[in-house]
């Protein structure tokens, strides 16, 4: 049997970089506050299993590596991770009122509201 290469099954639409700057801390788990709108409660999950799908940045095409949009956002969120860490912890906040605003998802997929 040959070797399988670890490719990430599950890939995050807003990168872990980013919504650990929103999180708190619980031991080393990263945890924010996620709103389920189908079952309309609201929890705190570790930023590892929030916004994300199984290989959501998949691409089947013709003479195409299917991980390809996945390696360049990798790549890319390493060097957001670096630059995030720059800016002063709690400066992003998110103002009064801008989460009544967000429209519902056009698709059935626990929403995200941080």
């Amino acid at each position: 049997m040959g070797k399988s290469r670890n490719r990430p099954v599950k890939h995050h639409y807003v990168p872990q970089c980013y919504l650990r700057q929103f999180a708190n801390t619980k031991g080393k788990a990263f945890q924010v506050s996620v709103f389920d709108r189908e079952e309309q409660r609201s929890f705190k999950n570790n930023v590892k299993d929030v916004a994300c799908q199984n290989y959501f940045n998949r691409i089947h095409l013709d003479g195409m590596d299917p991980n390809a949009l996945e390696s360049a956002m990798s790549e890319f969120e390493s060097g957001l991770a670096e630059a995030l860490v720059r800016i002063p912890r709690g400066s992003l906040q998110i103002p009064p009122g801008v989460v009544s605003q967000i429209p519902p998802p056009a698709r059935q997929d626990k929403g995200l509201l941080v």
